[in-house]
C-alpha cells in the first residue's frame, strides 16, 4: 500500500481503492509488533507519526541503516541508537494520533463489496473469450 505507484507493475482498481484508504489499516498496535528492529524502528516511527510510509526509506535513516549493515558504525553506537529508537517507539505506541486498532468494519465492508465484484468481472471476461 505504500510503494510508490510508478513502481507498481500491476495496479487494479481494488489496489487503488486500498491505497486510497490505507488509513483503515493504520493503528498504534503496529508499533508494538516491531519494537527491537532498527530498520523497522525508523519506518514504524514514521508510520506512527504520519499513518504512512515513504518508500524507498528516506534519508538520513536509509544511509544510517546501510552504514550499520556495512558495519562501519561502532557496535556500542548501534546499541545506543537502537535503545533510543526503542524508547521513542514505546512512547509513540501510547501517544500516536493513530487509533489503537485498524478500522476492521471498513476493511470488512471493502472486502465484502470487492470480492464478489472482482470475481464476477473476471468470470464474465473469461466467458467472452
Amino acid at each position: 500500500m505504500h510503494v510508490p505507484e510508478e513502481q507498481c507493475s500491476i495496479l487494479e482498481q481494488p489496489g487503488r481503492d486500498l491505497r486510497a484508504n490505507r488509513q483503515w489499516f493504520a493503528a498504534r498496535r503496529a508499533g508494538r509488533a516491531y519494537l527491537g528492529y532498527m530498520r523497522l524502528g525508523y519506518q514504524v516511527i514514521e508510520f506512527l507519526e504520519t499513518g504512512a510510509l515513504t518508500l524507498p526509506m528516506p534519508e538520513p535513516g536509509r544511509t544510517r541503516i546501510l552504514d550499520v549493515q556495512k558495519r562501519t558504525v561502532p557496535f556500542a553506537e548501534v546499541l545506543a541508537e537502537a535503545d533510543e529508537l526503542q524508547q521513542r517507539l514505546e512512547s509513540l505506541v501510547d501517544t500516536s494520533p493513530l487509533p489503537d486498532h485498524p478500522d476492521r468494519d471498513a476493511v470488512n465492508r471493502f472486502l465484502a463489496d470487492t470480492y464478489p465484484a472482482w470475481w464476477s468481472r473476471r468470470e464474465s471476461s473469461t466467458r467472452r473469450r
